[in-house]
């Protein structure tokens, strides 16, 4: 089984941070944000990021969110997204500004910031990266961090970005077996104006067990925005604002890397399993208790699923416009009509997704992690239980196609729920 990278030997950093409660319990504290898009201010603004958005601190160097790090896999550190150059080389350092009304504890706390690009290999002017910020090592209360940036190319460009911590209280113990799934760089093209498709995934992968989506969204129509409102009212998803402040050719792929990691940081204590999957990518499965049950026998800590090709029902020559706006388009269902798939499976190298329990794992790729904790199990599915079905026009007389009717079950739900969805929100 090819797995991208062994478990890497993670630094420890030894500064430990103790928030005490006047319980006598330890409390961990959540650093997301919660994106509104009635929120959405620019930093000239809001100098606190109260809302998730892109902000640049010096030429070249953006930054995204803060949140905190996986203690399995970093030890007490604080991460924040960003996406600079590649080997950038800027001096930055973490501040912790005392929120305590105890006239001793008002000091602020600085930490030399590591920055690390998230190895993409495209070779683009641009990367994802991210921020390490090791805690303070004395029982500072804070409730923002800020981060100082100085160009050692430029000395006079320095920057300064501040972001604001929520302070929500976080449930030490994870429901075994919960699953967040994360979508966005596929948010865009014929899916910008298309929310029978969105409906559809979400719909879909909720019989199959997930419990929470995440939507990083650029630019989608009032149609599309709407849906996604509704879900997020309804606690079934939350909402980022995922417009880069810079042309999106200098990143590979409107940043998926930055994307993925900065999701499964955000998920990692809050879900046990964490997965990334685009709007043309469904799970499909023969366990009986769907996605969840999958994951549950696999007794893997990762598990990679494989992917084959099933036909797209709309061509990808049509602009949104021409396969969207009609209410027939509102009701074409595309899993529910699979009934035959791509006889070749890709191999465990090509094409494939994964689910994992974040908090184990020190890198997330597209297709594959690298650096997982000591003990971590990683599996690849069985092509015969679980496979990924990939939407694709390509798809002709010339491919060689097995019957396959393993999603028809779950899709057959999914229809009821659809069509309650797209009747209470006028989508009929």
């Amino acid at each position: 089984m090819v797995i991208a990278g062994r478990s890497l030997t993670c630094v420890i950093l030894t500064c430990l941070y103790l928030f005490w409660h006047p319980s006598g319990q330890l409390e961990n504290f959540d650093l997301s944000f919660e994106y509104s898009p009635a929120l959405a201010v620019s930093s000239a603004k809001e100098p606190l990021a109260s809302v998730r958005d892109w902000r640049t601190l010096i030429p070249d160097v953006f930054v995204y969110a803060a949140h905190m790090a996986s203690p399995e896999a970093f030890g007490q550190e604080l991460h924040i997204t960003a996406i600079t150059k590649l080997y950038d080389t800027s001096r930055c350092f973490c501040t912790y500004p005392s929120s305590s009304k105890n006239a001793s504890s008002l000091r602020n706390v600085t930490e030399r910031a590591i920055l690390e690009n998230l190895w993409e290999r495209h070779n683009l002017f641009r990367t994802a990266s991210r921020f390490r910020c090791p805690l303070p090592s004395s029982p500072v209360p804070f409730q923002k961090v800020g981060l100082t940036c100085k160009s050692k190319n430029t000395p006079k460009r320095e920057g300064f970005v501040e972001f604001l911590l929520s302070g929500r209280c976080l449930n030490s113990t994870i429901k075994e077996f919960s699953i967040a799934l994360c979508v966005g760089s596929s948010l865009r093209g014929k899916y910008s104006d298309d929310p029978s498709s969105v409906i559809e995934f979400v719909e879909y992968h909720r019989i199959l067990g997930v419990d929470k989506f995440f939507f990083y969204i650029t630019d989608v129509s009032t149609r599309v925005l709407r849906v996604l409102e509704h879900y997020e009212r309804t606690g079934v998803a939350e909402l980022m604002n995922w417009t880069l402040p810079f042309k999106a050719e200098r990143i590979h792929y409107f940043g998926q890397v930055a994307l993925i990691n900065d999701c499964f940081l955000r998920t990692s204590s809050r879900w046990d399993f964490t997965g990334h999957l685009d709007l043309d990518e469904y799970v499909a499965t023969t366990n009986s208790d769907g996605l969840r049950g999958a994951l549950r026998d696999s007794k893997a800590d990762w598990l990679l699923l494989r992917t084959c090709v099933v036909r797209d029902p709309v061509p990808r020559n049509l602009a949104a416009n021409e396969v969207n706006n009609s209410s027939e388009n509102l009701h074409v269902s595309k899993i529910g009509g699979v009934r035959q798939r791509s006889t070749y499976v890709f191999p465990e190298s090509a094409r494939t997704k994964y689910f994992c329990r974040s908090r184990k794992v020190v890198f997330f790729g597209v297709h594959s992690v690298s650096g997982m904790v000591p003990g971590c199990a990683a599996m690849a599915a069985k092509p015969e239980e679980t496979l990924l079905f990939h939407f694709r026009p390509e798809i002709d007389s010339m491919v060689e196609v097995v019957e396959d009717r393993r999603a028809s079950a779950a899709a057959a739900q999914a229809a009821v729920n659809m069509a309650a969805v797209r009747n209470e929100l006028g989508l009929v």
